[in-house]
């Protein structure tokens, strides 16, 4: 895997940051099914 830099609310194609605020972030290593997604979507 080549290696990136990882920032949240920042867009590389644009270089620009979000403007605004960030409340949760969540990092997982693998990919979520469509349910897990729903679940965490819908506490």
């Amino acid at each position: 895997m080549p290696q990136a830099h990882f920032r949240v609310g920042y867009d590389f194609s644009t270089q620009t940051f979000f403007t605004g605020l960030v409340d949760d972030v969540r990092l997982y290593d693998r990919a979520l099914s469509a349910d897990e997604i729903q679940a965490l979507a819908n506490p």
